[in-house]
């Protein structure tokens, strides 16, 4: 193992976070995270990668809430996370308006969310679709309906607006809009996963990147299939300092974190 790399042993296998390294390009702050899975075969127990929000209204028109970054990661106990998938606030039920992105605001969720035991928001057409599979190995797909009805064939499920690499293709047009973005691939049949946060929005810090540059980027770090998720000021990355610290990697564009509904994380092992 490369000395810039952490060992973390947990239930579906080992898996090794390479300590984040930073680039500048074109005055996009740039930072990407490796896992590679190395499964022990046999029976594997279920591991939550998903933190959800609550439904704050049962039955009622949300789907969720939004809590802090910093709030999921400490209640799933995650040694890294970022933001997932897209979102639309839901007008306050007491005055009939939209608020800003407020924690505990009403949500409605894009996409496939499903944190294993629980789903948050079904597939939904036009969204591209992460999810591992019962063997534990991690796909990318425009849509896969037919998977909600057997949910144990899906440890967990998680949403983004769509592809941008497949099958080491990129199938993105050729764009000049440059946006924080937070993106995630897989290579070796499923079996390594990439993390991307893109900084921007921040003149001469990092005016962010278009989809093709980041899919250009996922390309060159390995990914076979990637796909391009929340981004804008949702895109954020929480890492584990040596000390034991969570703390925020990248540098989000609003400069405060901002409430998510769901987030993708690695967890520390069980005491």
């Amino acid at each position: 193992m490369p000395p810039h790399a952490i060992k973390n042993q947990g239930p579906m296998g080992t898996f090794c976070f390479h300590r984040p390294f930073l680039m500048l390009s074109a005055l996009a702050a740039i930072i990407l995270i490796p896992l590679e899975s190395n499964r022990a075969g046999g029976e594997q127990p279920k591991w939550r990668r998903i933190s959800a929000a609550p439904d704050p209204d049962a039955e009622g028109p949300a789907e969720i809430s939004l809590k802090s970054p910093e709030h999921h990661a400490r209640e799933a106990r995650f040694l890294a996370a970022m933001n997932t998938n897209a979102w639309t606030m839901l007008p306050d039920t007491q005055t009939g308006e939209t608020p800003g992105y407020v924690v505990d605001g009403y949500a409605d969720v894009k996409g496939w969310a499903f944190t294993g035991t629980r789903l948050v928001s079904p597939p939904e057409q036009g969204y591209w679709t992460v999810w591992q599979e019962s063997d534990g190995r991690i796909r990318i797909e425009s849509a896969a309906p037919e998977l909600i009805e057997d949910r144990t064939k899906v440890k967990w499920a998680i949403a983004g607006f769509g592809g941008i690499l497949k099958n080491s293709k990129k199938i993105v047009k050729p764009s000049k809009v440059l946006h924080p973005r937070t993106a995630l691939g897989v290579s070796h049949e499923g079996k390594r996963m990439v993390w991307t946060v893109v900084d921007g929005r921040q003149p001469k810090v990092s005016e962010g990147v278009s989809e093709e540059e980041l899919a250009e980027l996922m390309l060159e770090s390995g990914c076979e299939d990637a796909i391009n998720l929340d981004g804008g000021g949702s895109s954020i990355l929480l890492m584990t300092s040596e000390k034991g610290q969570l703390r925020i990697a990248n540098r989000p564009s609003g400069l405060l974190p901002r409430p998510v509904p769901v987030m993708l994380g690695i967890p520390a092992p069980k005491p």
